[in-house]
């Protein structure tokens, strides 16, 4: 049994392998090959290393660059991945079956017609097997070549009908592209998790009973990156309620330095990276932290850590908003879904248990911003004339077939004055999508195609849709979500597997039941119906930007309290030795608006209204959560208010420093904290909760606020209600919060209408403030450019406020601390003890140098 860790290590231990077996004679690019192929699976790094190491030997085999162009891709090297495909396409020495699986990876780079002119040689001159159709069907699918898809899928389900399921072999993904018989998705799913997950390795560790403590809570995924799974994440991340859950994030992908990726970490105390490490490694590493739930948001795509789940390193395993549905059951206990995805009836087929949420399983964060205001069609490049009806479709080309195009094509006939706008779908989609058209009799230039923008300016543009067309069998999912936050009506068919029914169910959340349909005549009929009536559609719009029952399906603080009540009961159920169970969450009427939060069951069964069992299913009826999007505590000008020691100051101006010295005199300074790359602060006493809402509300790098004092209040309120209230004590003798962040002199009024604060500004000569951020390599916005600003913020609050201050000089704090932390503790009312004194003044004692330097 090999059991190097490292290449250089596992190249000598294949060598003494070899010479042990009398197989020096083989070539080492051949040993090598084989080793890689042993571990691609649950060591994918060291796998890549090894592939990089033959193909640096004389005589290297053609597959090692295969392998290792799969592996970068997979480990988030695209340029480099591309380059490895390129050269198997061009490759003489690479066999038919080797381009094939080339050119399946070199489409998704953009090489769309050379990827698929290769791929159908190739297939070709392989005798067009039906084991390796579902290959050529994923590069058809993404280059709109329909007719060629309508040919393997015919190929596929002549096959499945025959009985050849295991001779097929075709991935779960793009599988449910084209198929949406229930039944058979599974068996599909089934079988690839047999083959790509064998049994479970190793029992799981008992569960830990959770009186008195946090639940702790671990997400493994590999796309907590500029990715959708990431961007509906967040908001399940934002509302945890960090008083009940200690929060761990297990990336198996790459950093790829976006601001999603930063505003995910902000939200874990715990990160690592276990994307270098093998599956083994890795589920001893979330072993060792003891956690009591595991949620895997990738599911069988491409880039997943699955095999990591076969170690059970948790005693609750749960599959989450990564994939639609099952994911074979091995090595998971639950998934989740809701009615509409998973009706009652269709959790017979899965074999996990599933967890239904209310009104719908999908998390986002849509509700964390304001709307954009609605750009012109100039300014989207749409035409200017206002009686020209859009049609949207922002959904993958993937996601279309004849089927869908043909019914597409039908509205634009039936309505002359409307086009299609798209997404992009790159060169030889373009062209496939303009012969389509030609042939259905619809001009080209009726069909516009976009480029991909970031997500604000992308949710900003579809404002001008008036309608938004949804694929099918595999529907719209976040960019369902999308469109209805934006105010969209969208149009939908309902499917028979989870990944049809999510656009739907959306929908019927949203209370637009009527623009759901079964068939693609209905489908059209509802379209030129709405499309002749703009008025309705007028009134549907007017309903999603203000109903309440659309607020709901963006209600992700509910859905967190649902997720973590759904984790509680697993964990639960474990420690006393039940069985899983399928579970139905279902919310009660507010009393008297409260907003009562469901929390840990073994210790406060006073937030479950009933708990039962009904046909083997486990029913939680649990207290509403108050809507985030609901603000009436912000005006209530009765409520006492939060006292609240606001530490004001640009960066670099010794705000940590006195923050430090105030949290270790006791006042109440709620984590986790935001860490600096810097030895000279040992601790930032800047809570990662507060940094992220001023994230939200104003940029860094200009200094400027990016939403206007309404939003800001509303969303520092809904900081104050979700977030300080679990995480600070309200009692009559607690010491004030205290929280700190340079952005905060920017929103003074708003935080001085929320909280009772007491106001410190740190000053430091902005000369010194400049040579801290050039010492830290920061941004010039970190430095003396941003104390002009933030200063002149501070003080012209203070001149037209009488908001109570108390201003410290960090180099007299430096040279005569004693001094001015009594100062301090008299202006924030609080008599620290000596333990307490001692550990504050102890913060700030420290040697001239660092001191200089801080």
């Amino acid at each position: 049994m090999l059991k190097a860790t490292g290449v250089s290590a596992a190249v000598a231990e294949i060598e003494r392998v070899a010479a042990r077996f009398g197989a020096t004679n083989l070539p080492m690019g051949q040993l090598l090959l084989f080793l890689a192929k042993s571990v691609i699976d649950h060591h994918p790094k060291l796998a890549l290393d090894v592939c990089l190491h033959a193909q640096s030997l004389e005589n290297a085999p053609i597959e090692a660059t295969l392998i290792a162009g799969s592996l970068q891709d997979r480990l988030g090297d695209r340029i480099g991945s591309q380059a490895s495909m390129r050269v198997i396409i061009e490759s003489d020495a690479a066999e038919p079956l080797q381009k094939l699986r080339a050119a399946n990876l070199l489409v998704r780079f953009g090489d769309q017609e050379v990827a698929l002119n290769a791929a159908r040689v190739a297939f070709a001159a392989m005798g067009r097997p039906i084991e390796h159709a579902a290959t050529l069907l994923y590069i058809a699918q993404v280059t709109a070549d329909w007719h060629l898809v309508a040919e393997l899928t015919d190929q596929l389900r002549a096959g499945y009908n025959a009985g050849l399921i295991e001779q097929i072999n075709e991935a779960p993904r793009t599988h449910l592209l084209w198929c949406d018989d229930e039944a058979l998705n599974l068996k599909v799913l089934n079988l690839w998790s047999k083959r790509n997950l064998p049994d479970p390795i190793r029992p799981s560790p008992e569960p830990e009973p959770l009186t008195g403590r946090r639940l702790r809570i671990g997400y493994l995924s590999s796309d907590f990156r500029e990715h959708p799974t990431a961007r509906l994440i967040l908001g399940v991340l934002r509302h945890h309620d960090r008083s009940q859950v200690e929060l761990f994030m297990y990336c198996s992908g790459w950093d790829d330095g976006s601001q999603l990726r930063k505003d995910v970490e902000q939200q874990f105390e715990n990160i690592h990276s276990v994307a270098a490490l093998s599956d083994e490694a890795a589920a001893d590493l979330i072993r060792s932290h003891q956690v009591d739930v595991l949620i895997e948001l990738n599911g069988p795509t491409r880039a997943h850590r699955m095999g990591i789940l076969r170690h059970r390193p948790a005693p609750v395993q749960i599959d989450y908003l990564g994939w639609p549905g099952s994911v074979g059951g091995r090595v998971v206990d639950y998934v989740i879904g809701d009615e509409h995805t998973v009706p009652v009836g269709a959790e017979r087929l899965y074999p996990e248990k599933v967890i239904r949420l209310h009104p719908t399983y999908q998390a986002n964060d849509h509700a964390m911003f304001k709307r954009a205001p609605k750009p012109t069609r100039k300014e989207v490049s749409l035409p200017e004339d206002p009686s020209l009806q859009i049609l949207g479709m922002f959904n993958a080309i993937n996601k279309v077939h004849q089927q869908v195009w043909d019914t597409w094509m039908q509205i634009l006939r039936d309505v002359p004055n409307s086009m299609l706008w798209m997404l992009d779908p790159g060169p030889a989609a373009r062209k496939s999508i303009a012969q389509a058209a030609q042939k259905a009799r619809v001009p080209v230039s009726r069909i516009l195609a976009s480029p991909k923008l970031p997500h604000a300016l992308h949710l900003a543009r579809i404002q001008c849709c008036d309608l938004m067309l949804d694929p099918w069998p595999y529907g719209g999912h976040t960019s369902t979500a999308d469109a209805l936050f934006s105010g969209v009506p969208v149009l939908a068919m309902e499917g028979n597997n989870f990944a049809s029914r999510v656009s739907a169910g959306l929908l019927r959340a949203a209370g637009l039941d009527s623009m759901v349909c079964k068939t693609p005549d209905a489908y059209v009929s509802r379209a030129v119906e709405l499309l002749h009536n703009p008025a309705a559609l007028d009134a549907m719009r007017e309903q999603l930007m203000e109903h309440g029952q659309i607020r709901s399906v963006f209600d992700t603080a509910s859905r967190t309290r649902q997720l973590e009540l759904a984790y509680r009961v697993a964990v639960d159920r474990a420690c006393q030795g039940l069985p899983q169970q399928h579970c139905t969450l279902a919310l009660a009427a507010p009393q008297n608006n409260s907003s009562a939060q469901l929390t840990s069951v073994s210790r406060a069964r006073s937030d479950v209204k009933s708990e039962r069992l009904c046909n083997s299913e486990l029913v939680l009826v649990a207290s509403a959560v108050r809507s985030a999007s609901k603000v009436s505590k912000c005006t209530n000008g009765s409520e006492q208010k939060i006292p609240m020691v606001l530490v004001c100051g640009p960066w670099s101006s010794g705000t940590s420093a006195v923050a430090g010295m105030l949290a270790n005199a006791g006042l109440q300074a709620p984590g986790p904290y935001v860490k600096v790359n810097d030895p000279q602060t040992s601790a930032t006493y800047e809570m990662k909760a507060f940094q992220g809402v001023l994230r939200e509300l104003a940029s860094e790098q200009t200094l400027r606020k990016l939403t206007t004092p309404l939003v800001a209040l509303q969303r520092l309120c809904q900081f104050r209600d979700e977030v300080l209230s679990q995480a600070i004590s309200r009692a009559p003798e607690a010491p004030p919060l205290m929280l700190k962040h340079g952005l905060a002199s920017l929103f003074l009024k708003e935080l001085c209408a929320l909280f009772e604060v007491r106001l410190v500004g740190v000053l430091r000569p902005h000369e010194d403030i400049e040579a801290t951020r050039v010492r830290r390599n920061w941004l010039p916005g970190l430095g003396q450019q941003g104390a002009e600003v933030l200063y002149r913020a501070l003080f012209d609050h203070l001149v037209n406020s009488q908001t109570p201050f108390h201003l410290v000089r960090y180099p007299e704090l430096l040279a005569a601390p004693s001094a001015e932390f009594d100062r301090l503790m008299t202006f924030c009312g609080v008599s620290p003890i000596d333990a307490q004194r001692q550990a504050a003044l102890a913060f700030v004692d420290r040697p001239a140098s660092a001191q200089g330097k801080k």
